[in-house]
C-alpha cells in the first residue's frame, strides 16, 4: 500500500514555544482518496520529530504541504528539502492559501514540483491517481507544474459542493493527543467556505471565487455531534470565514443542537457586521443557547472613507450595533482592525504638503494598456527614471504596486527609512495614520 505524507507545518517557532495548529488543511485535502488503497499519514509536526517523520515515509509516493503565508513556509521548505535529499524522486505538492495565490513564486522554489490551486480535494485526488499509475499529470484540472523548468497552468478544477462533500477525516490524525497538547482543548471544525462579500484586502476570493459554499444545517448537527461524542473536546472552533452570512441557517444549527441538547461550546465565530447587525434578538438568544460563546467582528478600521477603500459592506454603525447586540445576549465579542489605509481624504481638504507630495507622486503617471496575455509594459520613461534595466522588485501598498530596481530600492531603504520612533510618531500622526 503505498504512502502519502501530508504535512500541515507549525504557525510560528521561537525559542521557547512551537505553536502547533490543527492540520484541517490536508485532512480536507485527502478526504476523497480511497483509504483501502493508500495509507495516508497526517502530521503538524506534534507527534514526530523531522527526522522520525522522514525516516518513516522516506518511501512515500508524494509529499503533500498545506501553508499560509509566514512562518509555515519556512518549515515546509525545511521539511521539503531534507525529504528530497533522502528520496529524490519524490514530487513534493504543495497547496494552501498563500501557494494558491502566488502560485508561480511559489513554484519558482526547486523543493515545490507542483501547486494545487484553490479547492484542492478533486484536484489532489485524481494527482495521486496519476502519480500511482505514472500518468500524465498534464490533463488534471487545479494544478500548475513545472516542466523542464517551465511554469505549466492547467485549466482551473470544479468548485464542489460542500453539502456533496464526506466529512473531513478526523481519525487520519491523532485528535486526541493534539487536544491534550492545545491550551483550549478544542477542535477546528469549517461549515462553510467562501464568502460573498467582496472586501479588496481578502485572499478569500483565491479559493472560493467569491461564493459561500455551506454544509447543510443537518449535516453540520451531524458533524458537531460526531465530533462530542468521538473526542470530547471542551469546544468547537468554527473557522468559517463568515459563519453568519445566512440567518436561517444559523437558526437551524443552533435549533438542531439544542434538541439534541450536544452541550458544546462553539468559540471564535467569525462575523461580519453586514450580516450580523440585521439578526433578530430571537436568533441571538438562541445562539447562546446552543452554546455560541464568543465571536470575532472583522471592523478594519472606524473610517468610513477607509472602509469605502477596500470595499467594505459593513459600516462603523454596523459593526457598533452588532456588538452590542452579541453582548447584550451574553455573547462575548471581539475585533480585528486593520493598520496603513491611505490618508483618503478628497483632494481639496489635504493640507498644502500632502496636496504637494501626491502631485510629486502622480505627475509622472501614465495609462498603460493590458495585452492578450494580462501583462503590461512599463513605459520607457517610468523605467529610465526608476533605473530599471533587467530585475525588478514588487511591493504591495494598500491598493497600488511599486517596481523597484533592486539596488535603488536597497540604497532608499538604508538613506531614507531610518527613522527614529518619535519622528515615527510624528509622521503617522500628521498623514492621519
Amino acid at each position: 500500500m503505498q504512502k502519502i505524507l501530508l504535512y500541515y507545518p507549525p504557525t510560528s517557532e521561537n525559542e521557547n514555544k512551537i505553536m502547533f495548529n490543527f492540520p484541517l488543511p490536508v485532512l480536507a485535502a485527502c478526504s476523497l482518496i480511497d483509504e483501502s488503497k493508500y495509507d495516508i499519514r497526517v502530521e503538524c509536526g506534534l507527534q514526530k520529530s523531522m527526522d522520525v517523520l522522514i525516516e518513516n515515509n522516506k518511501d512515500a509516493l508524494c509529499l503533500g504541504i498545506s501553508i499560509m503565508t509566514g512562518t509555515q513556509i519556512k518549515l515546509g521548505l525545511k521539511l521539503a528539502e531534507r525529504f528530497r535529499a533522502v528520496n529524490t524522486n519524490v514530487p513534493i505538492i504543495w497547496g494552501g492559501f498563500h501557494a494558491s495565490s502566488l502560485v508561480d513564486e511559489t513554484l519558482r522554489n526547486r523543493f515545490v514540483d507542483i501547486v494545487v490551486r484553490s479547492y484542492g480535494e478533486i484536484a489532489f485526488r485524481d494527482l495521486v491517481a496519476a502519480l500511482d499509475m505514472g500518468k500524465d499529470v498534464g490533463v488534471i484540472k487545479g494544478i500548475s507544474f513545472k516542466v523542464n523548468g517551465r511554469i505549466k497552468h492547467n485549466e482551473d478544477s470544479e468548485i464542489p459542493k460542500m453539502k456533496d462533500m464526506p466529512p473531513v477525516p478526523y481519525h487520519l490524525f491523532d485528535v486526541a493527543e493534539f487536544i491534550r497538547n492545545d491550551h483550549s482543548k478544542s477542535i477546528p471544525y469549517v461549515s462553510s467556505r467562501g464568502c460573498p462579500n467582496r472586501c479588496g484586502f481578502c485572499s478569500e476570493y483565491v479559493i472560493s471565487r467569491r461564493k459561500w459554499n455551506p454544509r447543510s444545517s443537518e449535516q453540520v448537527v451531524e458533524d458537531i455531534v460526531y465530533l462530542k461524542e468521538k473526542y470530547n473536546p471542551e469546544a468547537i472552533r468554527m473557522v468559517d470565514s463568515n459563519f453568519f452570512a445566512n440567518e436561517k441557517r444559523v437558526r437551524e444549527i443552533c435549533n438542531g443542537l439544542v434538541e439534541r441538547n450536544v452541550g458544546i461550546n462553539l468559540m471564535k465565530l467569525n462575523a461580519d457586521a453586514f450580516f450580523l447587525s440585521k439578526y433578530s434578538d430571537g436568533t441571538l438568544q438562541l445562539m447562546r443557547s446552543a452554546g455560541i460563546t464568543n465571536v470575532l467582528i472583522g471592523i478594519e478600521s472606524g473610517y468610513e472613507p477607509a472602509l469605502k477603500c477596500i470595499d467594505k459592506p459593513a459600516t462603523k454603525d454596523q459593526a457598533y450595533n452588532a456588538s452590542l447586540k452579541l453582548r447584550i445576549n451574553g455573547i462575548s465579542v471581539g475585533h480585528s482592525m486593520m493598520v496603513g489605509f491611505p490618508y483618503d481624504l478628497p483632494f481639496s481638504q489635504m493640507k498644502q504638503k500632502h496636496r504637494t507630495f501626491v502631485r510629486s507622486i502622480v505627475r509622472f503617471a501614465t495609462h498603460v494598456q493590458f495585452d492578450s496575455q494580462g501583462r503590461i509594459q512599463i513605459p520607457e520613461t517610468l523605467s529610465k527614471f526608476a533605473n530599471i534595466t533587467k530585475d525588478v522588485v514588487f511591493i504591495g501598498m494598500i491598493k497600488k504596486i511599486e517596481i523597484w530596481d533592486p539596488l535603488e530600492l536597497e540604497k532608499f531603504e538604508t538613506a531614507k527609512l531610518n527613522i527614529d520612533s518619535e519622528d515615527f510618531e510624528d509622521l503617522a500622526n500628521d498623514i492621519n495614520f
